[in-house]
């Protein structure tokens, strides 16, 4: 019977994603999509975006092309795996529910929550990292709160591996979120303290032979500094562009890396990429030290104006009322699919869609994740260790995102919503396996 729910929810959540594939066939693609199979087509080896990921995509891709000599087949093979696994994933934590005992009517909600929600069925048909790094938070939670409540086996140890390899190497910015949760783990489960250990140990040593000799061996490049500074970038440029307090060194300093006078007609306080594109990365690279000293003269020289650079980048991860681009227009993309269903699907993307401001909020994301805490802890859940995932992603981004809201980076949180959602209620004694 449990087999069978799964297959079903499986089937149903499967079923609605190909029909977006059909309508945006061959998938939706973004810059950072063509990017990489740009790599994947021309032999580059690079972790700007996360090398395994792209790897797996050039898997399917030349399979694809082997069989189909097709590149639209190629890319549509990838997106079909990438479905398989997100529908799965996405079935799986119905047939969870279910067995935990949630109203049968909950679970057919959440279950056509990720059948037909925009912010589910338009990731599950675009090429981007984001979108199967989003779906590892779902076996790590589910698989805390297992833990939690003592139930976890060796099924429930290898969803939770799963999920961590996926967290690792599937965004750069996993490793920082598995380092944050680990110390957590080995306090809360204290009488699986040694498993755990061995676990998360294998996991680390794992990630940095692979991303350190493995990678070197390959020649593959890495990510450069400006990309994890963009907050600190910000509130330099601030204070270039609003004529701040900087002494005579530090301006030396500042106009041998960057450059202040592009800086003062492109600096937006909401995104880095004008300042990144202005900065000498090698420069900064090369005396990281000298870097931290200037941005540490001019806080204390500008305490106000990098106060409020890093409310205006960070300002989508906590308040509701801001709204940014979050998916990828396909409009545009010719089909064969009939008109009406087209039009309906189309409908889903845009503006005039009801809940859309709902849905495509990060803000509002953050206040369902903390109401959600805040319950549980009221009712004295086992499982609160739960919800140290999502904090985890939400410090890198106040840390160092460069986007003030960018929705794909909080995907992590946006697909484990459902489940926050009801997590207070949960029976803590029921088994599920």
């Amino acid at each position: 019977k449990r087999k069978s729910l799964l297959l079903v929810a499986w089937v149903i959540i499967f079923i609605s994603y190909l029909i977006y594939l059909w309508r945006y066939f061959p998938g939706k693609l973004s810059y950072d999509s063509y990017m990489q199979l740009s790599n994947i087509k021309n032999g580059i080896f690079s972790d700007w975006h996360p090398f395994l990921h792209t790897q797996l995509v050039g898997l399917f891709y030349n399979i694809g092309i082997n069989l189909f000599h097709n590149e639209n087949w190629a890319i549509a093979l990838y997106i079909i795996f990438q479905i398989f696994v997100m529908s799965l994933i996405f079935a799986y934590s119905c047939n969870y529910l279910y067995k935990k005992n949630i109203d049968i009517r909950i679970c057919i909600a959440i279950l056509l929550c990720y059948t037909f929600l925009p912010q589910y069925t338009h990731y599950s048909v675009t090429i981007w990292k984001d979108v199967l790094f989003g779906c590892s938070f779902v076996l790590i939670l589910i698989s805390l709160i297992e833990f939690s409540l003592n139930n976890g086996n060796v099924k429930q140890y290898a969803v939770f591996i799963i999920g961590m390899l996926m967290l690792l190497f599937f965004r750069n910015n996993g490793i920082y979120i598995a380092l944050f949760i680990t110390p957590f783990i080995l306090v809360t489960y204290k009488n699986k303290r040694k498993t755990f250990a061995f676990i998360m140990s294998a996991l680390f040593i794992v990630y940095f032979l692979v991303k350190g000799p493995l990678y070197d061996s390959l020649n593959v490049t890495r990510t450069n500094t400006t990309e994890s500074l963009s907050i600190p970038l910000q509130q330099i440029a601030r204070v270039i562009a609003l004529d701040g307090n900087i002494d005579t060194n530090s301006l030396h300093y500042l106009e041998d890396v960057m450059n202040i006078k592009e800086i003062k007609n492109k600096y937006l306080p909401y995104i880095s990429d004008p300042v990144k594109g202005l900065t000498d990365n090698k420069k900064i690279e090369k005396n990281k030290i000298k870097f931290i000293e200037v941005w540490l003269k001019l806080l204390i020289k500008n305490p106000q104006i990098y106060t409020e650079s890093y409310l205006s980048q960070t300002l989508g991860y906590w308040y509701q009322e801001v709204n940014y681009w979050a998916i990828i227009d396909g409009k545009e993309i010719k089909t064969t699919m009939p008109l009406f269903l087209t039009k309906v699907i189309d409908y889903t993307a845009s503006s005039s869609f009801p809940f859309k401001n709902i849905c495509f909020s990060t803000g509002s994301a953050f206040s369902i994740l903390l109401l959600s805490y805040f319950l549980s802890s009221y009712k004295k859940r086992k499982f609160l260790i739960a919800y140290t995932p999502f904090l985890g992603l939400w410090i890198t981004m106040m840390i160092a995102t460069p986007v003030y809201a960018e929705f794909r980076y909080i995907f992590g949180l946006i697909t484990c919503l459902p489940l926050l959602i009801i997590l207070p209620f949960f029976e803590e004694n029921k088994q599920v396996y």
